[in-house]
């Protein structure tokens, strides 16, 4: 039998023991770039050749600050986390905005998270501040955008998006997504977050706004696997009840 060369020996070798790494890949689209691995894609927190980068839900790397469980991170124009300006505070450019926004929250607690391009209605393909507010048991109420270009403040509710500087809607779908729908919306979030797809995936109730989705095996001989998220029906953004 012929014996491989040394080069590719090692690379064969590689292959075998990462096979996720040496498929995955940067990508860019006109929204960014964002990191695949085979199948699926990084979302949040991701080493990355000895490099810290951060993904939003749909996969598009984060630039700038971000707000992680109330510590903000600042990444790089590329992506790369700078370590030495994370801090518990909120940083004073990004106060300046959250005041802005915050004068138009009627209700709840404001809460920054990021800046990024949306995926939603009118506010495609823009590139904004993202801020949410809360109720006092810390579920989300509305969503609220910044735009750093022209000044304008967006709101989004139940499909409804309001251009807030002038109290004016532009875009009232006002339409929620169905029982199917918010099932797809809840396996593809477990696999592009790594996670166990379970063999049942079933809406188990109707919570106004959101779908409550259960998620469990129907297997006597298997480990029970039992999880329960929910589905945002306007948005489609799938969250972790517990």
């Amino acid at each position: 039998m012929k014996k491989l060369p040394l080069v590719m020996l090692i690379f064969v070798l590689i292959t075998i023991a990462s096979p996720i790494r040496v498929n995955a890949t940067w990508k860019q689209n006109s929204q960014g770039w964002w990191y695949t691995k085979g199948n699926s894609y990084s979302i949040g927190w991701d080493k990355i050749d000895s490099n810290w980068y951060y993904f939003d839900n749909n996969g598009i790397m984060e630039t700038g600050w971000i707000n992680d469980n109330s510590t903000y991170y600042y990444l790089n124009d590329n992506g790369s986390l700078d370590e030495s300006k994370t801090t518990a505070v909120m940083p004073d450019d990004i106060r300046t905005i959250y005041n802005i926004v915050d004068i138009y929250n009627d209700f709840g607690t404001l809460k920054y998270i990021s800046k990024g391009y949306i995926n939603k209605l009118e506010l495609s393909g823009k590139s904004l501040y993202k801020f949410y507010s809360e109720d006092q048991l810390g579920d989300e109420i509305s969503e609220y955008y910044y735009d750093s270009s022209n000044g304008n403040v967006y709101k989004l509710e139940q499909g409804i998006v309001t251009l807030l500087n002038t109290n004016t809607i532009i875009n009232n779908t006002n339409t929620s997504i169905t029982i199917v729908e918010a099932v797809d919306k809840v396996k593809d979030y477990l696999l592009a977050n790594g996670k166990h797809v379970s063999d049942k995936i079933k809406v188990e109730s109707d919570d106004g706004s959101k779908y409550v989705v259960h998620c469990y095996n129907d297997d006597d001989s298997y480990i029970s696997i039992s999880d329960w998220y929910y589905v945002d029906k306007y948005t489609g953004n799938v969250t972790s009840m517990f």
